[in-house]
């Protein structure tokens, strides 16, 4: 039996990220601020220069996520600050999404890990890489805490919020100016649930996806005739236990002969 590339990516998504939460049912309301969701990390990323390349964009909840952005690794192991700033939009591009569609009273936790995320890189670009003028090329990584000035520490805190309120305004500038790709993606997402980034340029430029359905089709009956398979072997699986010991007790009387 072959195993197609779908099932190939399934696999690395199973162990990187964690496996499909196929019994997840979402209301209708909350799969579609999900799209605007993830449309708004996706339209962020292609518009901010120096934004790692996306590999796809998907309304599959997996482990913690209801939905993702994935993308293509990075070859150059050195980051510049352009790229780390735009690493920070880019994690605000979901929650600014909520914000435009939804209004503030109607957000969600969904950003948290978002939060987190671009968190980490403002307190490493202000504490390890030097990346703030107030602070200075020094490193307080490998400080003790105690032995950080109160000063200091407010300097800190006050740069990191200013590098993610920044990124924050950026994000929503960035939607904004392009809230019509952002509609268009979401409603995407809501009617294919997973876009590469080939099939994401398409659907910005008004083309159709018709090919996507036929895949569907095809990516269905896959599935129909795996668990097909799955059941007809949990069948045979007693029967087979069965021949087994029948065997061994024959064994055992011809031995005992």
């Amino acid at each position: 039996e072959k195993i197609s590339m779908r099932f190939l990516d399934s696999a690395l998504l199973n162990v990187a990220i964690g496996r499909e939460k196929k019994s997840l049912v979402l209301s209708n309301e909350s799969k579609r601020l999900c799209a605007f969701h993830e449309a708004g990390h996706a339209i962020v990323s292609l518009f901010t220069p120096g934004a790692m390349k996306i590999r796809k964009a998907t309304l599959v909840p997996r482990a913690n996520a209801l939905g993702m952005v994935t993308y293509l690794a990075e070859e150059d192991p050195l980051m510049t600050k352009k790229q780390l700033l735009a690493q920070i939009d880019i994690s605000m591009g979901g929650r600014a999404a909520e914000m435009m569609i939804y209004g503030d009273s109607a957000v969600t936790q969904g950003a948290s890990s978002d939060f987190s995320a671009a968190t980490k890189i403002a307190w490493k670009m202000v504490t390890e890489f030097g990346m703030s003028e107030k602070i200075g090329p020094i490193s307080l990584k490998s400080v003790k805490k105690e032995e950080i000035s109160t000063h200091t520490k407010l300097l800190v805190e006050q740069e990191v919020k200013r590098l993610l309120e920044e990124g924050y305004e950026r994000a929503k500038t960035v939607l904004k100016k392009h809230q019509k790709e952002m509609n268009m993606l979401a409603e995407a997402l809501l009617k294919y649930e997973t876009l590469s980034l080939e099939e994401i340029e398409l659907v910005l430029k008004g083309e159709t996806l018709d090919h996507k359905l036929q895949e569907q089709l095809i990516e269905k009956e896959e599935d129909d005739e795996r668990k097909k398979k799955a059941e007809e072997l949990k069948r045979k699986k007693p029967e087979i236990e069965i021949r087994k010991l029948r065997d061994l007790l024959v064994d055992r009387d011809q031995n005992e002969e």
